[in-house]
């Protein structure tokens, strides 16, 4: 799976200082995902880390790759029955701004999360159009195990 950053980029554009993103989709997301030659799992837990390390939004111009923050998440990933594989351990939260918007997460709050595998170590990237982090439902769970199974894999239309 390739790098996804210039996937990502694809998905929001500034504007006279705006931010115009599309609509977040998990479903989209494993798509980008396993179209890519990067190795993903797909997370659903919890992340704990200190939050006064995640950049503050700021005003500038085109892209900013923050500092990545180390992270402790608990939680399972995801299998063709659903998420129950049991994962607790140390990952990488990388922030991503884009002029003057930061994505970023919450710690503590539970969340799917796409972790893109980088030199033996697996990273989640927050970019501020909420690409790759999302809020956990049972329909949104079930579909991402549906694609994992190969069946109908269909994003929400835009």
């Amino acid at each position: 799976m390739k790098r996804l950053l210039p996937v990502a980029l694809a998905l929001f554009a500034t504007q006279a200082g705006a931010l115009s993103c599309v609509r977040p989709d998990p479903i989209r997301s494993f798509q980008v995902a396993s179209g890519s030659q990067d190795e993903y799992l797909i997370l659903k837990g919890r992340f704990a880390f200190d939050v006064s390390l995640l950049p503050q939004s700021e005003v500038s111009s085109g892209l900013v790759l923050p500092q990545p923050v180390p992270a402790q998440f608990q939680g399972q990933s995801l299998t063709v029955d659903g998420f129950t594989n049991s994962i607790n351990g140390p990952i990488t939260v990388m922030p991503v701004c884009i002029g003057a918007f930061c994505g970023g997460l919450t710690p503590g709050a539970e969340v799917i999360a796409f972790a893109r595998k980088q030199n033996n170590i697996y990273v989640v990237d927050t970019d501020p159009c909420g690409a790759w982090v999302f809020t956990p439902d049972s329909v949104t769970e079930a579909a991402l195990a549906a694609c994992v199974r190969g069946e109908p894999c269909v994003p929400t239309p835009f």
